[in-house]
């Protein structure tokens, strides 16, 4: 995994020509690849909806003209997840020296290839409904821990330094806001959800449980397919900091002080010799 981040031209030694066009390349790559997620999870999102509205498979032995939407949901929601790995991989690049960034990437990754994978898997009868649900509930949460981290570490932030090698700005700040709200909103929603996982099945409490946590949950499951798109949509704009700007490099140790002091001393040597 290491070396899938490594191989990505995101930074690395300045060069005018070449330096640019790579990572304008892997910037619209990001962007395309962040815009067809949004599209294809705010389809999913409106295939699920309609699937309760109009099939209702509460009711025993449903079975009717709407029930493709089901299927319909699980494949276009896997694409959707497919097409956030580069995005992942993107910001992973933009922001190297975010610590917290890389783990959760790592993780992200992982988790949305398992999302991937489970909607055709269930579609072709390969797994449960049980099973999606179990990897729908641990591979959300990694999904939106991972969202939080990388829209505070790659948002602007005023009166912030970024670390060494970091990218202020890399997501404008209306987005990173966003996003990070969607996924403040989905994690708070994941403690009440598991709790009411182990309640004893159709009680009142679970029924309770589960309402509290689709309070900020489902707004948030609803909401985010539209921070990719929002995300892909300035990329491909070139809304991002300049990339004609050169990394920053590190500088040994006194080497600050010594051009202080060189200028100085050629301020104190001016002035002599336009008298002479």
């Amino acid at each position: 995994m290491k070396d899938l981040f490594a191989r990505i031209p995101a930074d690395g030694p300045f060069n005018p020509l070449t330096g640019i066009a790579r990572r304008r390349m892997f910037r619209r790559a990001a962007a395309m690849s962040a815009m067809v997620a949004g599209v294809t999870g705010i389809a999913a999102s409106a295939f699920v909806v309609l699937y309760y509205a109009l099939a209702q498979p509460w009711e025993p032995g449903h079975d009717g003209p709407w029930e493709w939407l089901g299927p319909a949901s699980d494949i276009v929601g896997s694409v959707s997840m497919a097409a956030l790995i580069p995005v992942i991989v993107y910001l992973r690049r933009r922001v190297p020296a975010d610590r917290l960034l890389g783990v959760l990437s790592v993780l992200g990754v992982l988790a949305s290839c398992a999302l991937a994978l489970a909607g055709p898997l269930l579609v072709a009868g390969a797994i449960t409904l049980e099973t999606q649900f179990v990897v729908t509930g641990v591979g959300l949460p990694v999904v939106f821990g991972w969202l939080w981290r990388a829209c505070r570490a790659a948002g602007p932030r005023d009166n912030v330094t970024p670390p060494s090698g970091n990218v202020a700005g890399v997501l404008p700040s209306r987005t990173a806001r966003f996003g990070e709200w969607v996924a403040i909103a989905a994690l708070a929603a994941t403690g009440p959800a598991a709790i009411g996982l182990v309640l004893p099945a159709g009680s009142v409490g679970q029924s309770v449980v589960f309402g509290l946590a689709a309070v900020p949950g489902l707004p948030a499951y609803l909401a985010f397919p539209f921070w990719p798109l929002a995300a892909g949509h300035a990329w491909w704009r070139g809304d991002h900091p300049a990339e004609t700007a050169q990394p920053a490099t590190k500088v040994a140790p006194g080497a600050g002080r010594d051009v202080h002091v060189r200028e100085h001393a050629r301020r104190r040597v001016a002035p002599r010799a336009r008298a002479r």
